[in-house]
C-alpha cells in the first residue's frame, strides 16, 4: 500500500518528516509512504522583508490546500506552527513522543577552543536574537538590560547568521529543531519553563489528513503516543480559549505524571512588564477540558486585554 505524505523542504522539516515516515513504515511492513516537497508561503516569505509579516497559517495552509485537492494523503507539520483553526474538512493528530519541548539559549563562540556564552555570560546590554514576541518577553524578564532584535530564518540559518554575526551575542530557539537538525559539536542551553514556558505544543510533531479518510486516519494512529497526545490536546484547549497568534507573548506547557497532566500557561507583554499565570492538573481523560478551564482562569485575569495591548 502507498500513501502519499507532504511536507515542507526546509532541514528541519524534510529530517521530521522522515522520524515519521521511518515510525509508519516500521509499524506497517506492508507500507510505503511517498514524500512530497511542497513550498508554503512562508518558505516563499523567508528572507524577505514580508518575512516580519508572517503568521502560522503562512507555514500550512498550501499543505491544507495539497490534502484538500487529494495530492497528498497527509502532511507533517511542527505541531507548534498549527494555527488554532485548521481548514475545514481536516483534521489533526500529534505522533511519535514528543521530543525536547524547551527552549535553547545559543551563545555566540567566544575564545580559541570555540565555547559558547551562556545566557549568565552575556555583558550588560547585548544583542540577543529572536523573532518570537513569547521568548522576547521572558529574556526580558530574566535580563532587562537585553536588546532584543529581530532573527529569522530555518535553524540552520540562523545557526549560521549568529556564527556569522559581529553584533549578535546569541540567539533563542526550540531546543526539538536544534537536536531534530543534527548539527555536529553543537553546544547549547537549555532554559528551564520557569526561566521560559514553551510554545503551544513545541516539541510535538502533528500530520494532518482529511477527517473523512477513515484507511489514512487508522494508519496514522498508530503511531500517536498517549502520553503526547493528552499534553497536546492540553496546550491546544487553552489556545483555542485564548485565540493567540504570533502577535502575542503565550506560553503553554503540559507534563504528564502518571496518568494526571499537569498544565501551566502565561500571557505576557512582549517587554516583560506584565504577566499573568495559571495552573492546574487533571486525569489525562480531561486533558482538553483542563486546557479550556485555564484559558478561561486566563481571560477571568485579563489575558484578552494583554493580548490587545500586545497587538499594538
Amino acid at each position: 500500500m502507498i500513501i502519499r505524505c507532504g511536507t515542507r523542504g526546509s532541514v528541519l522539516a524534510l529530517a521530521q518528516t522522515k522520524m515519521v515516515i521511518d515510525a509508519l513504515e516500521n509499524a506497517h511492513q506492508a507500507l510505503k509512504v511517498e514524500r512530497h516537497e511542497i513550498k508554503t508561503l512562508g518558505d516563499r516569505k523567508q528572507g524577505t522583508a514580508a518575512a516580519s509579516q508572517s503568521d502560522k497559517k503562512d507555514w500550512v495552509y498550501d499543505l491544507e490546500l495539497a490534502l484538500l485537492n487529494n495530492q497528498i494523503d497527509f502532511a507533517v507539520h511542527s505541531s507548534k506552527d498549527i494555527p488554532h483553526e485548521i481548514e475545514p474538512g481536516t483534521a489533526l493528530l500529534p505522533v511519535l513522543k514528543r521530543g525536547n519541548p524547551y527552549d535553547a539559549f545559543l551563545g555566540k563562540k567566544i575564545g580559541s577552543d570555540n565555547q559558547r556564552l551562556s545566557l549568565t555570560d552575556l555583558p550588560h546590554g547585548a544583542k540577543v536574537g529572536t523573532a518570537s514576541l513569547r521568548r522576547r518577553a521572558f529574556l526580558l524578564k530574566m535580563r532587562p538590560d537585553l536588546l532584543v532584535v529581530e532573527f529569522r530564518g530555518n535553524v540552520t540559518t540562523r545557526v549560521q547568521k549568529l556564527d556569522e554575526s559581529e553584533e549578535l551575542m546569541g540567539a533563542v530557539m526550540a531546543s526539538a529543531g536544534l537536536d531534530r537538525v543534527n548539527i555536529p559539536n553543537l553546544q547549547y542551553e537549555s532554559l528551564s519553563s520557569k526561566d521560559m514556558l514553551p510554545a503551544i505544543n513545541q516539541g510535538i510533531l502533528a500530520v494532518q489528513f482529511r477527517e473523512n479518510d477513515e484507511k489514512t486516519k487508522k494508519i496514522l494512529e498508530t503511531i500517536v503516543d498517549p502520553d503526547t497526545h493528552a499534553m497536546w490536546l492540553a496546550e491546544r484547549g487553552v489556545a483555542e480559549v485564548l485565540k493567540g497568534d504570533c502577535k502575542s507573548a503565550i506560553g503553554i506547557f503540559a507534563q504528564c505524571n502518571g496518568e494526571s497532566v499537569i498544565l501551566s500557561a502565561n500571557v505576557m507583554l512582549p517587554d516583560g512588564s506584565e504577566s499573568i499565570t495559571a495552573n492546574d492538573s487533571a486525569p489525562q481523560t480531561q486533558s482538553y477540558q483542563l486546557g479550556k478551564k485555564i484559558g478561561e482562569q486566563l481571560l477571568e485575569m485579563g489575558a484578552l486585554n494583554i493580548i490587545e495591548k500586545s497587538r499594538g
